[in-house]
């Protein structure tokens, strides 16, 4: 199950709570007992790699500097 993060519409407490995303109630605020909110944010998450985009995540030194002769590795 993963962790949310929840923050109280009454005293702006923010706390995570391991939750099944299935569940539609949020918990309430252990700090005043208030109502929460889920927190949304963006995940970090990257994908680095053979497989996904070559310009994505490309450095300098990465790259070919003579496309007709072949890099060694």
């Amino acid at each position: 199950m993963p962790f949310y993060e929840y923050r109280c519409l009454e005293c702006g407490y923010t706390f995570s709570k391991k939750q099944n995303i299935r569940d539609d109630s949020y918990p309430e605020c252990p700090s005043c007992h208030g109502t929460t909110k889920r927190v949304i944010k963006s995940p970090a998450l990257v994908f680095k790699g053979q497989g996904f985009y070559a310009t994505d995540y490309q450095n300098n030194s990465s790259r070919n500097p003579h496309p007709g002769k072949k890099r060694d590795n």
